[in-house]
């Protein structure tokens, strides 16, 4: 089964509407974006959160004593770097989390357009690789999808999470594609900019083809 990771939580009532639903992950912004929160309301937000619920901190370009801390603090299961981040600083990024003996998983969004940008995946030894469409300013966040066809040479042993654009209306398709460990929506589940109870549910469903 797909799993699902609901991004962008930013209030008590986004909580409320995950604990009923019961999505694998919910993320919280830890840098600039409409939908930013800092580390205390973070971790007031994920102390609310189900623990069955795995916690995951988006961070761009963020230092690695920052993310480290913010991982402890929150705390979090995963941290994601959507930034410019590099394998080097992947590896002291494990490094700076097992010396707070932190076992955090480090997901790294890859921009996609073309076939080019595919190739960048295997630049990176992490637990997860989350694809999202390329922007040509800031990092991902568009509500825009790529072209998913790109995705089916990937090597199966890759844990991809699929993101951008994703909705009730498209993400069975995009399942049937790429066939995705899992699939991270914010946008598609907001109406106005807040999370939506029905459309949150009914991407749920999708998922899991009810």
């Amino acid at each position: 089964m797909t799993k699902v990771k609901m991004c962008g939580m930013r209030r008590p009532e986004d909580i409320d509407i995950v604990n009923e639903l019961k999505p694998d992950y919910i993320g919280f912004i830890l840098s600039k974006s409409k939908r930013q929160v800092s580390v205390d309301t973070a971790h007031q937000l994920a102390a609310l959160a189900d623990s069955s619920i795995k916690k995951v901190g988006i961070f761009v370009n963020r230092s690695i004593d920052y993310a480290a801390e913010a991982a402890l603090q929150i705390p979090l299961d995963i941290i994601q770097l959507h930034g410019d981040e590099t394998q080097t600083y992947v590896n002291l990024l494990r490094g700076k989390l097992l010396e707070h003996n932190l076992s955090v998983d480090i997901w790294k969004a890859i921009g996609i357009r073309d076939k080019d940008d595919i190739e960048k995946i295997y630049e990176y030894d992490v637990d997860g690789i989350l694809l999202d469409s390329k922007v040509e300013v800031g990092f991902g966040g568009t509500g825009k999808t790529f072209d998913w066809r790109l995705v089916k040479k990937i090597e199966k042993e890759k844990k991809i999470i699929l993101a951008g654009g994703l909705n009730k209306d498209n993400v069975r398709k995009a399942i049937e594609v790429v066939e995705p460990y899992a699939v991270d929506v914010s946008s598609g589940i907001e109406k106005d900019g807040i999370k939506d109870r029905e459309l949150c549910g009914n991407f749920m469903k999708e998922v899991e083809g009810k």
